[in-house]
């Protein structure tokens, strides 16, 4: 129900002190950023598409940063990122049930991405794009990416995307992190 989405995502805005900036066509917020920090929760939640993006730079590490700048303990702040996966399985899934038979045959099944953004992103100064310091080793990577791909899988992701990485020995680290699950 895309009630249950926008009430979340008030409820989220209100208490992290996020400022509404985006409306949809129906009037309803669908974007929201703490502007002091940058983080973003954005949504798009019709029938036909159910996107929830919470981060910046799809940075999760920002996003548990955030938490924890938040007065959270690190506890806290991952069950936050497994509820955030949880809440938009339970939501894709209501959505598809309330689709018949028909509409069902007509479109994929929505899978639930987790994104795990690029090392770089946490500097907050482009780096992900422009590149970084050449002493950040394939264990640092493994190290950054470990904890949060683990959350995300264990909340039931079903794809990871680690995107915008300048690094090939970064790529290699989310590789050789994922080949410890075979089913993502």
């Amino acid at each position: 129900d895309e009630r249950i989405v926008i009430g979340a995502a008030e409820r989220f805005r209100e208490h992290f002190s996020f400022t509404a900036d985006g409306i949809d066509d129906n009037g309803s917020v669908n974007s929201t950023t703490n502007r002091k920090t940058g983080d973003n929760l954005s949504f798009d939640c019709s029938y036909s598409n159910l996107e929830l993006f919470l981060g910046k730079s799809d940075d999760l590490n920002d996003l548990h940063e955030s938490f924890k700048r938040q007065g959270l303990s690190t506890e806290q702040a991952e069950m936050l990122i497994r509820r955030s996966v949880e809440l938009v399985r339970n939501a894709r899934d209501r959505l598809w049930n309330e689709l018949s038979d028909t509409e069902k045959a007509e479109r994929a099944y929505p899978v639930i991405v987790g994104s795990a953004g690029p090392y770089a992103a946490s500097f907050a100064d482009m780096s992900e794009y422009i590149g970084y310091a050449a002493e950040t080793t394939k264990q640092d990577f493994i190290n950054y990416h470990s904890k949060r791909i683990e959350l995300l899988v264990e909340a039931g992701a079903e794809f990871i995307a680690v995107e915008t990485t300048p690094s090939v020995e970064e790529a290699e680290a989310v590789l050789e992190i994922l080949e410890g699950y075979p089913d993502i």
